[in-house]
């Protein structure tokens, strides 16, 4: 609840900001299913800003709501995060670059210590020249990568996916998608398969 009331706050302020033509705010949510079941959600608020056709810087802060497993069960954590979308289309399709640089700070989780985490994210995506309905249906595949700056430049993660995209108006789309993800967790990969539902609005 303290979240959605944080979040009703900030869309009130920033109502009452006039944006510049080039830039845009967009508030996310998103939910993911393991094994069937739930386990993770985040709201996302951010600020992007179009310097070019193809090039768009954004800075976002995201709350996240996650199962940590075992007796630790569900915890909050806040994320803070700063990246550019670098895209490129035509009739063969678009081909779209995320870099994204993530910041976790610092805090307990109940017998849960976390320390100040830092990471590097990058992902491929590439959108299928054609779509269905009014929905505007859209397929998709990507690859994203990533890597731990805690001690160095660290390949720790990647998931492979592919999905629909979905338009519901042009401020309100979002996709549904499943994706592999292939996790080092101490000493040894972990596999896991994810769905999951993201729905956007941009303003």
């Amino acid at each position: 609840m303290t979240r959605y009331l944080f979040l009703l706050l900030l869309l009130s302020l920033i109502s009452v900001i006039r944006a510049e033509e080039k830039s845009y705010f967009l508030l996310e949510q998103e939910g993911r299913t393991k094994d069937g079941d739930p386990y993770y959600e985040h709201t996302d608020i951010s600020y992007s800003y179009n310097l070019t056709k193809k090039w768009t810087p954004f800075v976002a802060y995201r709350f996240i709501y996650e199962d940590k497993g075992g007796k630790t069960g569900y915890r909050f954590a806040s994320r803070f995060m700063l990246g550019t979308h670098y895209t490129e289309k035509g009739e063969w399709g678009k081909l779209a670059l995320r870099t994204r640089f993530e910041f976790i700070p610092g805090h307990e989780l109940g017998d849960l210590n976390v320390a100040n985490d830092y990471r590097v994210r990058e992902r491929f995506k590439y959108d299928f020249p054609y779509s269905w309905t009014r929905f505007k249906l859209t397929p998709f595949v990507y690859d994203e990568i990533f890597f731990d700056l805690d001690s160095g430049f660290d390949f720790n993660r990647n998931r492979v996916g592919a999905g629909i995209g979905y338009t519901i108006t042009k401020h309100i789309y979002g996709d549904i998608y499943y994706f592999h993800e292939t996790k080092l967790s101490g000493s040894r990969w972990v596999d896991a398969d994810i769905a999951a539902l993201i729905i956007r609005y941009k303003f």
